[in-house]
C-alpha cells in the first residue's frame, strides 16, 4: 500500500489537465496563420506567437511538481519508518537508563552513487554506498556516517558494510574499546584497536574522537531486504552498552522485518 501525501491524487490531476492543454496547443500550432480580427483568429495568433514557451513552461512545472510530490512522499515514509523504528528500539532499550542517544537504531540504504562522498569523505561518489535514511529520535537524529560497499568483500566498511556482504545474516562487534577517556586520539592504541574492530579507518574514529561524538561499545548489522528477496540495505544498531544481547536482538529484528520493515522500504 502507498503511503501518499492527500495533495497526490490533485497534483497528478493538474498534471493530467496541463498535459490536455498541451496537446490542444501543439494541435493550434498545426493550424495555418488565422486572419481578421475575430476573437478567435486573436486567439490562435498569441497560441501561435507564445505556444511552444507555454508547452516548455508547463512541461517543467508538471515535472517539477511531481518531483516535489514524490519527495513528499519519500518523506512521509521515512517518518513513518522512524515512528516504527523508535519502537523497535525502545522494546530493546527502553529500561536500559542513559541518554537517549547512547542507544540507536539507523537505516541505511544502498545505493550504487552517492555524492555525498565527495564533500563528507573527500572520495569517489560511485562504487556502492551505504546512506543513512532513517533514524528515530530528537537530539540524535541526524546521522552523516557513509560506509563503502564495493564488490570487494575485503574492503567493505564499518560494521554496516560487513553486515551487507553477510548474505541475510547479522553481523556483531562486542565489547569495543571505551574512547571516552581517550584525551589526544593520534597515535592512542585503543584508536587503532577500535578502528581494526568496527572495520573503520583510524582517522574516521580519530575525527569522532575529536567531535566528541558517541562512539558506540557494540555494533550490530542486518541486511533489509524488499519483499521480493532482494537487497534493499542494511539496518545498524549501536550502544554504549559493551555486552548487548545479540541473540534476542536478532530475534526482534526477525520480526520487525516480517512484520512491517521490508514493506516500508520498498516506497523508498
Amino acid at each position: 500500500m502507498r503511503i501518499r501525501p492527500p495533495r497526490y491524487r490533485v497534483w497528478r490531476g493538474s498534471h493530467l489537465a496541463l498535459s490536455v492543454v498541451v496537446v490542444v496547443i501543439a494541435r493550434v500550432l498545426e493550424l495555418p496563420p488565422a486572419e481578421g480580427q475575430s476573437g478567435w483568429a486573436t486567439i490562435v495568433g498569441l497560441v501561435q506567437e507564445y505556444g511552444w514557451w507555454v508547452i516548455l513552461l508547463g512541461v517543467f512545472t508538471g515535472e517539477g511538481g511531481i518531483i516535489w510530490i514524490e519527495s513528499k512522499e519519500s518523506t512521509t515514509v521515512t517518518n513513518a519508518l522512524n515512528a516504527i523504528l523508535g519502537e523497535f528500539r525502545g522494546g530493546l532499550f527502553g529500561d536500559a537508563g542513559g541518554q537517549e542517544g547512547d542507544h540507536r537504531v539507523t537505516l541505511f540504504q544502498y545505493r550504487k552513487t552517492s555524492w555525498r562522498a565527495i564533500w563528507q569523505r573527500a572520495r569517489v561518489p560511485w562504487g556502492g554506498w551505504l546512506v543513512p535514511v532513517a533514524r528515530p529520535g530528537r537530539s540524535s537524529q541526524r546521522s552523516h556516517s557513509l560506509f563503502r560497499t564495493p564488490d570487494d568483500p575485503s574492503r567493505l566498511e564499518g560494521i554496516a558494510g560487513k553486515a551487507w556482504g553477510a548474505n541475510s545474516k547479522a553481523y556483531e562487534v562486542l565489547d569495543l574499546p571505551d574512547l571516552s577517556e581517550v584525551g589526544n586520539p593520534k597515535g592512542s592504541p585503543l584508536v587503532e584497536k577500535y578502528a581494526k574492530q568496527s572495520f573503520v579507518s583510524p582517522g574516521w574514529v580519530r575525527r569522532r574522537v575529536r567531535k566528541k561524538r558517541l562512539l558506540a561499545r557494540s555494533i550490530m548489522g542486518f541486511t533489509v531486504e524488499r519483499p521480493d528477496g532482494t537487497e534493499w540495505g542494511v539496518l545498524v544498531l549501536d550502544s554504549k552498552d559493551p555486552h548487548i544481547n545479540g541473540e534476542r536482538i536478532a530475534k526482534e529484528f526477525r520480526d520487525l522485518w516480517k512484520k512491517s520493515l521490508r514493506h516500508m522500504v520498498a516506497e523508498l
